[in-house]
């Protein structure tokens, strides 16, 4: 069967992109997270943001970006879905093709009012995007022809997640992404989640577990008498912001080491030279944190790791 030239067997789904923090500082913590979640709302769109394609790429009476052609008139190719009276697939330039198949004149020079590019009502776009979500198979025409009109809009329209993230300008109102690569990424989401969960609920009931890891994998220090139920919270929000993070501080073998240095930091026990990122025991220098983190775990340091720890203890009576 022949392939066809102007659709694609694909699904995607065009999303809000996340604002980031183009918002922080400026808002209730209520309100941060709704323009975090969904920036379009408070661009003026209410919850339904439109678009048509942009009059600086109508050019020539092609359908242009930047000089790329979204809607070519002169290259002919067969068309599976159309036949001639021979029961051929018809050559059909791509216009040609959706203009048969919408049976619209889709001449970009046509008044306003018939023009299918230019809708004229600011309210009416050719593409409605309703509460940040939009989804659309290329292999159906008119959303092939939406999905051409949503990459004209390129300046605030990524075409994929790779150019958003290649490209982090913090302009970005949505984002173009496969139905397949988002399935794939919930799935290892749910993983990820259920990772984060299980070594959340091993350390959730203890305070002395929970201090050491918002001291090592978020370097934040804690006191001892701090509500369990508050340590639990900042423990729990700082997971759910990044679960890879947590997980993978869980899962780091050299744990209690880091969490030993952290502590011999605190009481000034040993050095920390942020110039040149460097530590350091009684002036003596040790390297950076992988050096460290080395010196700890070498057998032979043993003598000065006990004298550390006797110190250690001392001071945190």
């Amino acid at each position: 069967m022949i392939k066809h030239p102007y659709l694609e067997d694909r699904k995607v789904v065009v999303e809000a992109a996340p604002a980031g923090d183009k918002f922080n500082g400026l808002l209730t913590s209520d309100s941060a997270r709704v323009k975090r979640d969904k920036p379009f709302l408070y661009l003026g769109f209410n919850n339904q943001r439109g678009f048509d394609v942009p009059v600086s790429v109508i050019n020539r009476g092609l359908v242009t970006i930047k000089g790329e052609v979204i809607m070519d008139n002169k290259t002919k190719h067969p068309c599976p879905d159309i036949l001639d009276d021979k029961g051929n697939p018809m050559e059909l330039t791509e216009l040609e093709y959706f203009e048969k198949v919408l049976n619209r004149d889709l001449n970009p020079y046509l008044p306003v009012e018939k023009n299918f590019w230019r809708s004229g009502d600011k309210n009416l776009k050719n593409v409605s995007i309703i509460e940040g979500r939009l989804e659309l198979d290329l292999k159906n025409p008119l959303d092939r022809l939406k999905y051409k009109i949503l990459i004209a809009n390129e300046d605030v329209v990524a075409k994929s997640k790779e150019v958003a993230d290649k490209f982090q300008t913090g302009k970005w109102e949505f984002i173009i992404r496969d139905s397949k690569a988002i399935e794939n990424d919930a799935a290892e989401e749910a993983l990820l989640e259920a990772e984060a969960y299980e070594h959340f609920n091993k350390i959730k009931h203890s305070k002395e577990d929970m201090i050491k890891v918002l001291s090592v994998i978020y370097n934040k220090e804690v006191r001892p008498e701090t509500d369990i139920k508050a340590i639990t919270s900042e423990v729990y929000t700082s997971m759910k912001k990044d679960l890879k993070v947590f997980i993978d501080g869980m899962n780091d073998k050299n744990f209690d080491t880091k969490y030993f240095i952290r502590r011999l930091l605190v009481h000034k026990l040993i050095k920390y030279d942020y110039k040149y990122l460097k530590y350091s025991i009684d002036d003596e220098p040790i390297g950076n944190l992988n050096d460290t983190i080395n010196y700890f775990n070498n057998p032979v340091n043993s003598e000065t790791i006990v004298e550390l720890k006797s110190r250690l203890a001392m001071a945190e009576k």
